[in-house]
């Protein structure tokens, strides 16, 4: 990326609020948190499933609790990649059970973002820097973290390579990220389906809105150029650098659906009325059937790796 791209990601972190975007977000809408979380955690030894969102967070525990020596489960380091105010990776380092981190260190381009964070438990340590061009020590961490902002990365492979190389023996990497076109950009087919379900299920005046209040009405995606200059620049290369530098232990693929259709509606879902929750299990089930039928292509994934 460009300098002044650089700069133009920067001025727009710092003016961004982090929550409103979240509030907005078809994440939002919490049943599509813990189906994911279920997939991504039914494999584990016994098979249990997790039934709650953090679940992802609670595996993760689990997992180095059986790869990490046990002098050392009191004494973790993290490290939070492209991070911004810790929203999402903040759970894997605080109020952990089996093992306990006392430092994690957080690297995002963003000051303002980062200062956002109020730390519970930890020693937190800020890394305001450009991720193209990272530079971690070898071996120093136990669990990597990146949540929703490696795709804002261009140099996915440098930053792979460093996440890879400081890695301590045992040490897992978690990432929930945009695996789909670049600059969010939908499929075709997935654009077909997104446009028939919203015309058939949601009134025409459901307010699909944008984190700074800009009606999104029924449009799939923005083009391009509405983005921030970083956003999903070099999406398309993530799992191909990831399982470059990494084995994939668990992985969820999803989105397919989820994203065009909910993306600008998850603040107006009531889990609380019948016929929000029905609208929202049509959709996940109608993903989850067309993705493995391969008629559309799912835009995010959720993973546990370890080092190669």
């Amino acid at each position: 990326m460009r300098r002044e791209e650089i700069d133009r990601a920067r001025q727009f972190w710092d003016q961004t609020d982090g929550d409103k975007v979240r509030n907005v977000s078809w994440t939002a809408i919490r049943y599509f948190e813990e189906q994911i979380a279920r997939r991504l955690t039914k494999s584990r030894e016994g098979g249990g499933i997790h039934p709650l969102a953090n679940a992802s967070a609670s595996f993760v525990w689990e997992m180095l609790t059986s790869r990490v020596p046990e002098e050392n489960r009191e004494s973790l380091i993290g490290c939070a990649l492209v991070c911004g105010d810790m929203k999402g990776e903040r759970l894997y380092f605080e109020s952990t059970s089996r093992v306990r981190f006392c430092e994690v260190h957080g690297y995002d381009l963003s000051s303002k973002s980062l200062a956002r964070y109020d730390p519970k438990g930890i020693k937190f340590h800020a890394h305001i820097m450009d991720c193209n061009d990272l530079t971690l020590e070898r071996e120093r961490f136990h669990l990597i973290v990146g949540s929703h902002g490696i795709h804002h990365v261009m140099n996915v492979g440098g930053l792979f390579y460093q996440a890879h190389k400081a890695i301590a023996p045992g040490g897992l990497i978690i990432l929930h990220e945009w695996v789909g076109p670049n600059f969010l950009q939908i499929p075709w087919t997935n654009r077909w389906v997104a446009r028939v379900l919203l015309y058939t299920l949601f009134p025409k005046r459901a307010g699909r809105t944008m984190q700074d209040g800009i009606t999104k009405g029924r449009w799939i995606m923005l083009p391009p150029d509405a983005l921030d200059p970083s956003e999903a620049c070099n999406s398309e290369d993530i799992w191909h650098q990831y399982v470059r530098f990494f084995r994939p232990l668990h992985s969820v693929f999803y989105g397919g659906l989820l994203f065009p259709i909910f993306d600008g509606l998850g603040h107006l879902f009531n889990a609380e009325r019948w016929t929000h929750r029905i609208r929202i299990r049509i959709i996940y089930a109608l993903e989850r059937g067309l993705t493995k039928l391969r008629v559309i292509q799912p835009l995010f994934v959720t993973t546990i790796g370890e080092k190669r």
